[in-house]
């Protein structure tokens, strides 16, 4: 699944071939039809946020692409919706950047944690101002950020 960097240099890269074969197998498999969105984690990608941890908890499926070496083959990045980072920092591959991405948005899961208040009392849930740009590149980020308050405080208290 690895080969030489196209035009020399060193590292490996891991093969498009593969990588494509692997995204459209697991396509085929997604329940409802829906596409799965799907992110590679790298250094050079948008900085994670909680606005987009909220955002990614509303997709009904998602693939995460996780590099190792010098990264994935350049033309696989065709078959990402897109490049997300933990930091600007590098690791020796993408494994635990998708344990922080999914750790950040199994919790916004409505039941993955007991407590709603938990939740909504996050330090990072309201958006703040610095991350008002952020909000503004995704869809009526607002709206599902107040939607899903509302809907957390709906729902029945043990």
């Amino acid at each position: 699944v690895d080969d030489k960097q196209f035009g020399g240099g060193p590292g490996m890269l891991l093969k498009v071939e593969p990588l494509v074969k692997a995204i459209e197998s697991l396509s085929q498999v997604a329940e409802g039809g829906e596409k799965p969105w799907t992110l590679y984690l790298s250094p050079q990608g948008k900085t994670l946020k909680q606005s987009k941890a909220l955002e990614l908890s509303h997709k009904k499926h998602l693939i995460l692409v996780c590099g190792h070496y010098e990264g994935i083959d350049e033309r696989a990045m065709d078959w990402m919706d897109e490049e997300v980072s933990i930091g600007d920092f590098v690791l020796t591959g993408g494994e635990f950047p998708a344990m922080v991405l999914v750790d950040a948005v199994c919790r916004l899961v409505p039941g993955v944690v007991k407590e709603w208040e938990s939740i909504v009392n996050d330090s990072f849930f309201i958006v703040s101002r610095e991350d008002r740009r952020d909000v503004s590149e995704f869809k009526d980020a607002v709206n599902v950020v107040n939607s899903f308050k509302s809907f957390l405080r709906a729902l029945p208290r043990h």
